[in-house]
């Protein structure tokens, strides 16, 4: 999850505040928690309002965010390590819950899911092409529903050793438009004139 943090963060692109997840790229994904009512008024990532929209955490008081597609080829990816290295040849049930924040402009078509014997560090933001991600459909887990968290799984057999997770949108094919804007009196990096388009929660 991402319950365990150095501190909480008030602005965008604090992943780094967390103690277990990272950006394997120069992108810079955002950290979400809740706060107390004296910085919640200041904070741009708060749970449940925050700049990208309106979201509880599914579980614990924080959640991370991306941009699966934007300006381009900028693409955010999230890292983490896993407790323990898989076994060869055992097959693991991935699980995990993805929401559509409700001021993104696009949806995309998947997101891509690797499991890696070591960590990534790029010195880019664009997509991650050299490797062989699962893919799971976000067009039909979760098409253009902004209210609720989907869980997307697959099972995945393991070749041995692997001890990272990485996940993003490593090939995206379709995007589509939503009809979501942001209030126009809101501050938010979805307003900016950069084509900042797909983001989930």
């Amino acid at each position: 999850s991402l319950e365990k943090n150095k501190r909480i963060p008030l602005t965008n692109s604090a992943i780094d505040y967390s103690n277990n997840w990272n950006s394997p790229t120069r992108a810079t994904p955002d950290l979400f928690c809740e706060c107390n009512k004296k910085s919640a008024k200041e904070s741009k990532v708060n749970v449940p309002n925050n700049a990208m929209g309106e979201q509880l955490a599914y579980s614990g008081k924080c959640y991370a965010g991306i941009f699966l597609v934007s300006h381009g080829y900028y693409r955010e990816f999230l890292q983490t390590t896993l407790n323990s290295p898989l076994e060869p040849g055992k097959e693991y049930l991935f699980k995990m819950q993805v929401s559509l924040s409700d001021y993104s402009t696009l949806a995309a078509d998947k997101i891509g899911v690797c499991f890696l014997n070591s960590p990534v560090k790029l010195q880019h933001s664009n997509p991650i092409l050299n490797l062989h991600p699962n893919y799971i459909s976000l067009e039909e887990e979760i098409g253009l529903d902004i209210k609720d968290w989907h869980e997307l799984t697959f099972k995945y057999k393991a070749k041995g050793g692997e001890s990272v997770l990485l996940i993003g949108a490593f090939a995206i094919k379709r995007i589509w438009i939503t009809g979501n804007t942001p209030p126009p009196e809101l501050s938010t990096p979805l307003t900016k004139n950069f084509e900042r388009d797909a983001y989930y929660y």
